[in-house]
């Protein structure tokens, strides 16, 4: 079957393949011979934020289970990266941040950096936090030992980084489980239910609100400003879903609200309205659906900004009245604009 387009267009940082080839050192493999064959140079790159292709190191997370014995092979390279130095561009955006919600907060809103596409979504509500990642349609069903290493790792850097024995609520997994819960039980604090609807991690909501001992606000202010250029000089990719977000977060972000509409993005790309709507149902979503998520994107990245009023940002989003932006703010977040900011600034005090 010939392989996805949004797949081979898809690139990860370069970052990913040193914590895998660390990993299987750490188990004896010959690194080289391995990286080779999945197409990977193993040679240490001078330039830290290279790409590589998200095809090969997909392929390369799904073999290591089986090449290291380990079933469990995504929780226990999380063990061995939190251990390590926070030094990758990741852990310095959660251990910077005053609180351990703006640290999650900033991976989420900086993923594409890591690994090209947005997947995950944090959401606080009802007294419960949670995770979720969903692999966009096109990209497959990811590799189900990266999906358990993201979320051992975020609970092993919280753990770190706030130095409260937190343990998950909950964590479920779609793929099948290796039988043995041992080594999950160890990691999470509960069992984690494979086979499930949804991959996610909850947490209590009043973990997020940790204070973070190792926050520091000057790097945080260098590394959000670093990840933000990564992010905009990632190609747009060769999916309608992809360039479609890509048109309408240059537009938005610089207030053209007058072509943050379909006709106007299917002008750009030179297509009927109803061309691209077809193109977009079928990649699973539609045009309605990405504004959404570009203008929650945007929301969030504005109102951090305390000199921008919740109006302008209205405005600018092409919401047509203050009201309706607070509504679609409450819809996204569970919160109001103003209510969000106040948690910002609370956020911000040192402890």
């Amino acid at each position: 079957m010939a392989r996805s387009p949004i797949v081979d267009a898809a690139t990860v940082s370069v970052q990913g393949v040193w914590l895998l080839a660390a990993g299987a050192a750490a188990r004896g493999l010959d690194v080289p011979e391995l990286l080779a064959r999945h197409g990977l140079s193993s040679a240490p790159s001078a330039d830290v934020d290279a790409r590589v292709p998200a095809s090969a190191v997909l392929a390369l997370w799904a073999e290591l289970p089986a090449l290291t014995g380990l079933p469990h092979f995504g929780v226990w390279l999380a063990g061995l990266a939190c251990s390590a130095p926070a030094t990758s561009l990741g852990a310095r955006l959660v251990h910077s941040a005053p609180t351990l919600g703006v640290g999650f907060a900033r991976l989420v809103r900086f993923e594409r950096v890591f690994h090209g596409v947005r997947a995950t979504e944090l959401r606080d509500e009802h007294g419960v936090a949670k995770l979720t990642h969903t692999p966009p349609i096109g990209i497959g069903p990811g590799a189900p030992p990266a999906i358990e290493f993201a979320f051992a790792w975020l609970l092993g850097t919280a753990r770190a980084t706030t130095g409260a024995e937190l343990r998950a609520s909950s964590v479920t997994f779609t793929h099948a489980g290796p039988g043995v819960m041992d080594e999950y039980r160890s990691v999470f604090g509960v069992d984690p239910r494979f086979g499930a609807t949804e991959n996610a991690l909850e947490l209590p909501s009043a973990a997020l609100s940790l204070p973070q001992r190792t926050a520091d606000a000057l790097i945080g202010r260098l590394v959000e400003r670093h990840a933000r250029e990564l992010s905009r000089q990632l190609p747009s990719g060769a999916g309608p879903v992809a360039r479609v977000r890509s048109l309408l977060t240059r537009s938005l972000s610089i207030g053209e609200t007058d072509v943050a509409s379909l006709d106007a993005i299917a002008s750009q790309l030179q297509l009927p309205g109803r061309t691209l709507q077809r193109r977009l149902a079928a990649e699973g979503t539609s045009f309605a659906a990405l504004l959404d998520e570009v203008r929650r994107e945007l929301a969030l990245e504005h109102l951090a900004e305390p000199t921008t009023s919740v109006a302008e940002v209205a405005f600018a989003l092409g919401f047509g009245d203050q009201t309706a932006f607070h509504r679609a703010f409450v819809r996204w977040t569970g919160r109001t604009p103003g209510e969000h900011r106040k948690r910002l600034a609370a956020e911000a005090k040192p402890s």
